[in-house]
């Protein structure tokens, strides 16, 4: 090998490791999210004051709780996270009071911003069906960051609207699925909140 050939080896070498330290660092920087809670859809929707949001990062077992914030007037919170990257992922969960919940997943990095809402609720229990267990998300980390590109492929967990996946050919108007998750959360909106008289429709709610 030459000498010059024998530089280029080792800075190579030395490139990698520094890209290596600097996402080790990144990654172990802490983060913050602002959101906002809010019901009745996209077109019409009402900010949910007094929510308490928790974010949590999915792990086997119970989930780690990285901070918790409780909604302003206008349904406005923000969260400060000791971590940016997650080496599962994250989600937020927003309790409404007499037993209502809204949810969230966020997948590896940690956004900016969020919204929470029925919609992202309902991506949410479709996506992580299999991961939910003892009233929690928990599994397998391949597993979990699958299915949050499945949850992203049905919501935008910036705008909590439907994602350009569910809105565009060959889904859209063109087939079910758009329809049925539409339907699943006007079905959370009008269960919720719950009354006495109609304590029947509160099994049909999303919780």
């Amino acid at each position: 090998m030459s000498r010059w050939a024998s530089v280029i080896e080792r800075c190579v070498v030395m490139i990698v490791v520094l890209w290596a330290a600097l996402t080790s660092a990144a990654a172990a920087e802490a983060a913050s999210i602002n959101g906002v809670v809010q019901k009745g859809g996209t077109g019409t929707s009402t900010p949910v004051r007094n929510a308490q949001v928790t974010l949590c990062e999915a792990t086997l077992n119970q989930p780690a709780m990285l901070g918790q914030a409780t909604t302003n007037d206008a349904g406005q919170f923000t969260i400060n996270s000791p971590i940016g990257e997650s080496s599962s992922i994250f989600f937020a969960t927003a309790k409404l009071g007499r037993g209502g919940e809204y949810a969230v997943v966020l997948g590896q990095f940690l956004p900016a911003s969020t919204t929470i809402n029925e919609l992202t609720t309902v991506a949410a229990a479709y996506s992580m069906a299999q991961f939910y267990q003892s009233g929690t998300i928990a599994g397998k980390t391949f597993g979990l960051r699958i299915a949050a590109g499945m949850n992203d492929n049905i919501v935008s967990t910036t705008t909590g609207q439907s994602s350009t996946v569910m809105t565009t050919s060959p889904n859209a108007d063109e087939t079910n699925s758009r329809r049925i998750r539409c339907v699943l959360r006007g079905r959370w909106r009008t269960c919720w909140p719950p009354a006495p008289t109609a304590r029947s429709c509160g099994r049909a709610c999303l919780r």
